[in-house]
């Protein structure tokens, strides 16, 4: 890898896994086997150490056991879809509304889970492009890795002039003059 460089443009599933990991603990638990996650006065034990992550095409799957007094132990998994790179689907993913897994868990901390996962992922894409010196372009999975692309960054004033100059762009049709009249619609 370069010098300098955190993020590599391809990541593998064991390396991934690490940095969802790492995520899902954040700075002060590294290392953890299991964490407490509290939210509006409920805790849930995330049992890191099981965190799972798997590349699928289009598909990245992240599983974890959690446990609560109320559910015992249960998986929680997460499917992210990606477009490919033809597509250039850019910094996009599809997911299921719900997450799989035990119901209960699932209900109360699946989307907290799938929001982690994704805030990670949306993290390597920004810090890979950031040490390139440039901005996030496009999250995809191929070739048994997560692709991260990154692109120079065009200020958005710049951007709206290359939209307004296209010159494939047809100025605006006038309405047409209603019969007698002289007048627009």
């Amino acid at each position: 890898m370069t010098p300098g460089i955190q993020v590599p443009d391809t990541l593998k599933e064991a390396d991934l896994a690490g940095r969802v990991r790492a995520a899902i603990t954040g700075p002060n638990a590294s290392g953890s086997e299991a964490i407490v996650w509290q939210d509006h006065g409920d805790e849930v034990v995330v049992h890191t150490s099981t965190l799972q992550v798997r590349l699928v095409p289009p598909a990245l799957f992240a599983a974890v056991d959690m446990e609560s007094d109320q559910t015992g132990r249960g998986s929680l998994i997460v499917r992210l879809v990606f477009g490919n790179q033809e597509d250039a689907a850019g910094l996009f993913a599809t997911t299921d509304e719900v997450v799989r897994g035990q119901p209960a868990l699932a209900a109360r901390w699946g989307s907290i889970f799938r929001d982690l996962v994704w805030s990670a992922l949306l993290g390597l894409s920004r810090d890979h492009a950031v040490e390139r010196g440039q901005a996030p372009l496009s999250i995809n999975i191929g070739q048994g890795a997560l692709q991260f692309a990154a692109s120079a960054s065009i200020p958005l004033p710049d951007r709206v002039k290359q939209v307004v100059a296209t010159p494939t762009q047809k100025p605006p049709l006038k309405p047409p003059i209603l019969p007698g009249t002289g007048r627009s619609q």
